[in-house]
């Protein structure tokens, strides 16, 4: 409090330990500091130094730092080499335990070949590079190991046994080592996103999203925000409990904060209205072919795939359920639906339940292709199914303004009304009153 003092020429200005410690506000617990962790700081490190208590860390993000970790990193499965990974304090003993005795401890970020052994019957397992990396200078935070062995699937599994059987290490849980890194402080919570889309990227257009990400390409904007909206709540909560006692008038605090989250609302507003392009690069894009029957969609989804994907057939009504084809499109991926034909007179209750599949098809598809057999665009069958797709494609708008209504609310709902903080000056003499007696 006695870093918040009011200005006469310009809105309240918080020094950086006042909105580090601030905690109080209408029975709010505000946890500030602990919001670093999102900005690249570990969380361990906020507890080692002091600045936040253990008890402040939720129990999800407190790794067990007695255990040391270890699992395959590359793909299961034969291959030419395979790569195992230990981490934690117990990491280069375990590399010892499995060497010859009197082995010398690798040096530090070298390759060294060694031969690894069964710890209790002393058997060979295989000739392996091995690299250790000291912490805090590795990837999750801890002392790493790193075990390049031949990928012949009985070697891993001999190799993961012997490890399994020292005794402190246990089979790390899915993205254990990156919750260590980002515990650690080694990575950001943006990295760590980038780093499972970088893994799981199919396209060079994903690829390219997840690097610029890693590479901090949004980082520096919404540290930009979680700043400037920390300093905002914190001329709030100045002015609620100090505004009257200490003279701050509301014109000199409250309306620049005003605007300021609004300035705020509408640049992530602004970010946010990209037509989803980021998702549709990170998650692709739904193509459906809808048309009548035998029209020609299985032909065309053929000639897209490259194969025969779909059975083609004079027969109207062959495709019952919905093919599906992922294909790379310029760096896009892009899933591609062959559906059921449709058309107002069905033939059984499989042909309308293929039918209903397809609607649904159309309702979730991003792009939709209309597929018409050009030497019958006349008949009456294909101008009906024109009017259905209409009458789908009508459904599917009112649907999807439903959604977004629900997701955008009115801006004046998020930032006016601040006079709030008023009416409950006099409640809050009271709280304190009943708080003395």
């Amino acid at each position: 409090a006695g870093a918040l003092r009011p200005l006469s020429a310009s809105p309240l200005r918080v020094a950086p330990c006042a909105v580090g410690v601030m905690r109080r506000s209408r029975g709010m617990c505000l946890r500030p500091k602990l919001g670093a962790r999102i900005c690249g700081v570990g969380v361990r490190a906020l507890v080692d130094s002091g600045r936040v208590t253990k008890d402040e860390v939720p129990d999800f993000m407190q790794p067990n730092v007695a255990d040391t970790i270890y699992a395959q990193s590359t793909a299961v499965g034969m291959g030419g080499i395979a790569v195992i990974r230990v981490s934690g304090p117990g990491a280069l003993e375990s590399l010892q335990r499995l060497s010859k005795p009197g082995a010398k401890v690798p040096k530090a970020r070298y390759a060294t070949l060694r031969t690894l052994i069964e710890p209790e019957t002393d058997l060979a397992l295989d000739q392996s590079l091995v690299l250790f990396f000291p912490g805090p200078k590795s990837f999750t935070g801890e002392d790493v190991v790193e075990i390049h062995c031949h990928g012949g699937i009985a070697i891993v599994t001999s190799v993961l046994e012997a490890l399994g059987s020292c005794p402190g290490l246990r089979l790390a849980q899915r993205g254990e080592f990156t919750k260590r890194a980002f515990l650690n402080g080694n990575m950001d919570l943006l990295e760590a996103e980038a780093l499972n889309d970088l893994i799981h990227a199919e396209t060079r257009g994903q690829q390219k999203q997840a690097m610029q990400q890693m590479a901090g390409a949004h980082k520096k904007l919404y540290q930009r925000w979680r700043t400037d909206l920390v300093v905002c709540l914190a001329h709030v909560n100045a002015f609620i409990d100090y505004g009257d006692n200490d003279g701050i008038e509301e014109h000199t605090v409250m309306v620049p904060t005003r605007e300021k989250v609004r300035s705020i609302l509408k640049e992530m507003r602004s970010h946010l209205s990209d037509g989803r392009r980021g998702e549709s690069i990170r998650s692709g894009l739904r193509c459906n072919l809808v048309g009548p029957p035998n029209a020609g969609k299985s032909s065309l989804l053929n000639v897209l795939a490259g194969r025969a994907a779909a059975i083609v057939s004079p027969v109207p009504g062959t495709t019952r359920d919905i093919v599906q084809v992922r294909l790379d499109v310029g760096g896009l991926p892009i899933t591609v639906d062959d559906t059921s034909g449709l058309r107002v007179a069905f033939s059984d209750d499989i042909e309308r339940e293929g039918m209903r599949r397809s609607a649904q098809s159309f309702r979730d598809a991003d792009l939709r292709v209309l597929v018409l057999d050009g030497s019958s665009l006349a008949v009456d069958d294909s101008l009906s199914v024109v009017k259905l797709l209409e009458a789908m494609q009508e459904e599917a708008e009112r649907e999807r303004e439903a959604e977004d209504d629900m997701m955008n609310q009115d801006e004046n709902d998020s930032v006016h009304n601040w006079g709030w903080s008023r009416q409950f000056t006099g409640n809050d003499e009271d709280e304190e009153d009943e708080e003395e007696e």
